[in-house]
């Protein structure tokens, strides 16, 4: 890792605040059944409203500013797509006590759109350090609306105090050689890196050491070039451990196109032995087929480089339905995501015969 030296003296201006982002935001509704599209809170009905806590750390009173942005999404109409002109509208109070007037008054919403609204306060005087209210009030103009919070974030002016022995920042473009006191700190092994390039860190040598829980360096920020630092204690806890590295062993090529099943059961491993007994159930059944049981693991590590992303098990699907051998499943079952480019099966009744009606299946993949 790059090392630099930071300037030991200099400094034209000492920075008391940085503008942090507080995001919160829940996965709670899913409204397609389908990929990574999800929404928190839901609004219904023609009237509805709710207050909402969010914490912010260590607001700075200087400088004398910030902002709130809310995203709302309309949900009537996202199945069928009808032409109801639905329409939904929000008022925002934040800390009523602080703010007894709506900083965002009727704000409208169309249809399935996705919208979002910002409000630039005045002061910080309407916001808390600790927790903050959030009400919204919510109308439709249908008994059939539906509505969703999507995310709600602030940027607001925060001091240089670290939470468990570490603070993550951006500079401000000074032009000038910049000083920084970073307090709070209950440990002395104190290192301070530049992580504006995550695949070029560098560490940024300073002559510092805590003194009074405050940690202090100069930043040379003459290149009005915006940086990020992070600023921490070894022993954080908020540092992840690892102890050990363990290869992950796929049980099976997914990417051979050799293999082939009418069946296959996706578990997880630990219910493969159960698994294996259906497959095995099923092979020596009254009408058998073939079956193959995949895990989990298998497919996150081919198909979303080991995230557990549950669009790597539509890829899947879509993958062995294409590309491996005959036989291969000509349908799957229900799943939340099975019509986003998976495999359906479209059942109809054929002809009759002797010993009743016969069940044709055709599948289609997209």
């Amino acid at each position: 890792m790059q090392e630099e030296s930071t300037p030991s003296g200099g400094a034209g201006v000492t920075d008391t605040y940085f503008m942090e982002r507080a995001h919160y935001e829940e996965d709670k509704y899913n409204l397609l059944a389908s990929g990574t599209d999800w929404y928190g809170y839901r609004f219904y009905g023609q009237s509805h409203d709710i207050s909402l806590n969010y914490t912010i750390n260590h607001l700075s009173p200087t400088p004398n500013q910030a902002r709130m942005n809310l995203k709302f999404k309309g949900g009537s109409g996202v199945h069928y797509l009808d032409n109801d002109p639905y329409r939904y509208y929000f008022s925002v109070w934040l800390n009523s006590d602080k703010a007894p007037s709506a900083l965002i008054t009727d704000f409208r919403v169309n249809t399935y759109n996705s919208d979002n609204v910002e409000s630039n306060f005045i002061s910080t005087d309407y916001l808390k350090d600790g927790t903050n209210s959030v009400y919204i009030k919510y109308t439709g103009n249908f008994e059939s609306c539906n509505a969703y919070l999507d995310w709600v974030e602030f940027f607001y002016p925060r001091n240089f105090t670290v939470m468990d022995n570490q603070l993550l920042f951006y500079t401000k473009s000074s032009g000038q050689i910049v000083h920084y006191d970073i307090g709070g700190f209950s440990k002395q092994d104190i290192e301070l890196y530049d992580i504006s390039d995550p695949v070029n860190v560098k560490i940024l040598q300073t002559a510092s050491t805590v003194q009074n829980g405050t940690f202090g360096f100069n930043l040379d920020l003459s290149d009005n070039m915006v940086r990020r630092l992070l600023v921490s204690s070894l022993n954080s806890n908020k540092i992840i451990t690892i102890n050990s590295l363990i290869k992950h062993q796929p049980h099976l090529n997914l990417m051979d196109a050799s293999l082939s099943a009418d069946l296959i059961i996706i578990t997880h491993r630990s219910f493969e032995s159960y698994a294996n007994e259906i497959v095995e159930m099923r092979a020596n059944g009254f009408d058998p087929i073939s079956g193959i049981v995949v895990n989990t693991d298998d497919i996150y590590f081919y198909f979303s480089s080991g995230v557990k992303d549950v669009m790597a098990i539509r890829n899947f699907i879509r993958h062995a339905y294409y590309n491996w051998s005959s036989p291969r499943p000509s349908a799957t079952g229900a799943t939340p995501w099975g019509w986003a480019g998976t495999c359906s099966s479209d059942a109809r009744t054929s002809t009759s015969s002797a010993s009743g009606s016969t069940t044709r299946t055709s599948t289609r993949c997209g």
